[in-house]
């Protein structure tokens, strides 16, 4: 199999979003303990995050070119 730069390109850019998406899971489940207002608002942005990351990693192996750049 041929290196083809643009696929690594879109791959990078889809694990580039997962990893930001899975930091900001990991960031808001860190505060969830200390909340005392919203909790369901921060649950959702918390499970939201959780989803894209989920997405993303699933493009890097799963799309093909033209789905790996739409973030």
């Amino acid at each position: 199999m041929a290196f083809d730069p643009e696929v690594f390109v879109n791959q990078y850019l889809a694990v580039e979003s997962f990893v930001q998406y899975l930091a900001y899971y990991r960031g808001v489940s860190n505060k969830m303990d200390s909340l005392t207002h919203s909790r369901a608002f921060w649950e959702s942005v918390r499970n939201g995050h959780l989803k894209l990351a989920t997405i993303a990693w699933c493009r890097v192996f799963g799309a093909n070119r033209e789905h790996l750049v739409s973030t």
